[in-house]
């Protein structure tokens, strides 16, 4: 097989397109399949292969991976064309274009909730702007998979200390957003001052909360 027909190139080659923000931008979730089968879409890389998909009636699987690849990519269309031609010449270059799509591709496989392409688009999309780097991006993608979507949220509003909702804190804390920094043991009104356990955002989570 030629480099160039490896099948995640054209994830890569997508990324660099520069007709990426313009084909999808527009694009509502409801109205992707009737918009691949009008073909508007065989100008992006990644989705020539679409037609025959829909047309042969293939599984709801694809087609669900479909509208998930569909979801990530508008978070990276936001990024102006030449930071993303940039960044997938540089995959290129460096003969890792195959190696990141499928790791892109695992980890959209592995979403359980339609939020969560898009935020890992926006965390790839970091990536390439240089706000974090390929390993924080990939332990970002793999904390926002093991989290329930409700719990990522609430990094938003995140305040260290004790939490009001202590088993989320704890789901967040095993996914590596959270530390552990002990315990209070709480004032005499333990209304105003409840005790519990102290939380404070961890560097992969003060790297998301902004993005959630």
């Amino acid at each position: 097989m030629d480099e160039a027909d490896l099948p995640g190139n054209d994830l890569v080659r997508t990324i660099g397109s520069t007709e990426l923000a313009d084909a999808l931008v527009q694009i509502a979730d409801a109205s992707l399949g009737a918009t691949i089968a009008s073909g508007l879409l065989d100008q992006v890389p990644l989705f020539g292969m679409v037609h025959s998909i829909y047309k042969a009636g293939r599984s709801i699987s694809e087609r669900l991976a479909l509208a998930k690849t569909h979801r990530f990519l508008i978070e990276l269309s936001s990024i102006p064309k030449e930071e993303r031609l940039a960044f997938s010449d540089e995959l290129f270059a460096s003969g890792k274009a195959d190696e990141f799509a499928a790791r892109v591709f695992l980890l959209l496989d592995q979403s359980d909730d339609f939020s969560k392409p898009q935020l890992i688009g926006r965390i790839v999309a970091a990536q390439v702007r240089g706000d974090c780097s390929v390993s924080e991006c990939f332990m970002l993608c793999s904390s926002v998979n093991r989290s329930h979507f409700d719990d990522l949220r609430r990094l938003k509003q995140f305040r260290d200390g004790v939490q009001n909702e202590p088993e989320s804190a704890e789901r967040l804390f095993v996914a590596g957003l959270l530390t552990n920094r002990g315990i209070d043991g709480g004032g005499a009104d333990e209304v105003q001052h409840p005790g519990g356990t102290i939380y404070h955002l961890s560097r992969l989570g003060q790297l998301l909360a902004p993005l959630v």
